[in-house]
């Protein structure tokens, strides 16, 4: 009886507190698997078009949220057009 009653408050915390998160170990083995997933039914090529279209979204990610300055990436872009 008094592993149900722990398991319960366990089951409780979670729920009060929004659930569970995945550890980022966890998370990069789901997004592994997945990616593996997708090579064994598509094909290598689906697989990493899969990879660059997730690090595209990835960096869009990063733009939008101000961790990624694109202002020095445009000007050396713009300085070596000119030339």
């Amino acid at each position: 009886m008094a592993v149900c009653g722990q398991q319960r408050q366990v089951a409780e915390r979670g729920s009060r507190t929004g659930g569970s998160k995945l550890s980022r170990q966890q998370f990069g083995f789901v997004i592994g698997l997945l990616i593996a997933a997708i090579w064994a039914v598509a094909g290598f090529a689906a697989a990493a078009g899969a990879v660059l279209a997730g690090l595209a979204g990835w960096l869009v990610g990063r733009v939008l949220d101000g961790q990624v300055d694109l202002s020095g990436l445009v000007d050396r872009v713009s300085s070596s057009s000119r030339r």
